[in-house]
């Protein structure tokens, strides 16, 4: 055979779906919300429900204010013999604020749901699928709990 990683190409095409999961005919697939999944597939035949707390960075602003020198320009002419000369600079104290994000790790809840649907007619094996947030993570085939026909 002049080209044998040909043969490849097929196996590659179904990794890429292997996340998805055909229900009713729709392809169910990660990303999409937990509504979208009801109105395609219905309700699941068990569901579990958890409120997980999860550790997420967040950035709060913190400013400080500092007093710094500022050097002025003086209006004043000092009289020499060579001539006038302009007179030394004031020196002022002005105030600086600096402002910058500070990373803060803050413990948050993230619903969690889990909805199992048992064999349909489409391939005979169960689909365990994973929400976080209202939105779809993780389609599971259950393999080991298939009804063979």
């Amino acid at each position: 055979m002049k080209h044998p990683y040909l043969l490849l190409l097929p196996l590659l095409a179904c990794a890429a779906d292997v996340q998805a999961w055909r229900c009713n005919g729709w392809i169910i697939e990660p990303n999409m919300l937990r509504i979208e999944v009801s109105e395609k597939c219905g309700n699941p035949q068990n569901f579990d429900r958890r409120t997980e707390w999860r550790m997420v960075t967040q950035f709060q602003q913190q400013c400080e204010t500092r007093r710094e020198p500022v050097q002025v320009p003086s209006q004043n002419v000092v009289v020499s013999p060579h001539g006038p000369l302009p007179a030394a600079p004031q020196i002022v104290y002005q105030d600086r604020t600096n402002c910058f994000n500070v990373p803060v790790q803050v413990s948050v809840p993230v619903e969690v749901e889990e909805w199992l649907y048992d064999v349909n007619d489409e391939d005979n094996v169960p689909h365990l699928l994973h929400f976080d947030a209202g939105r779809l993570i993780q389609v599971e085939t259950l393999w080991d709990r298939r009804r063979l026909r």
